[in-house]
């Protein structure tokens, strides 16, 4: 898997699509391919397959299809930790103490 990585530049924030002939990795689909006309001739180049049905996305293709739109609750725990670890460590050096202290002294 690592070698695979290496070799064909490791995975990309978009899908990646790779071709294998007998277990070995034959080639990676470009990035630059951006929708399905383009993406059925390069298949079509790499493999020799034509696709079976026109390439039309109807409006049946997008029934069941459900984005999710939910309360990233990871990113909200990473936020107030980094946020907490902070303060802690500025609070613990001499000039957070310091700091500290001007604030006390303020409120009484």
């Amino acid at each position: 898997s690592s070698g695979i990585n290496a070799e064909y530049g490791g995975a990309v924030g978009t899908p990646t699509v790779m071709f294998f002939f007998n277990s070995r990795p034959l080639q990676k689909m470009p990035v630059t391919l951006t929708n399905i006309t383009s993406m059925a001739g390069y298949v079509a180049n790499v493999t020799d397959l034509t696709p079976a049905s026109p390439l039309e996305l109807l409006e049946s293709d997008h029934e069941g299809v459900q984005l999710l739109h939910s309360f990233d609750w990871v990113l909200l725990f990473s936020v107030l930790f980094l946020s907490g670890s902070t303060c802690y460590n500025i609070l613990s050096t001499q000039a957070g103490k310091r700091l500290l202290e001007r604030f006390k002294l303020k409120r009484e």
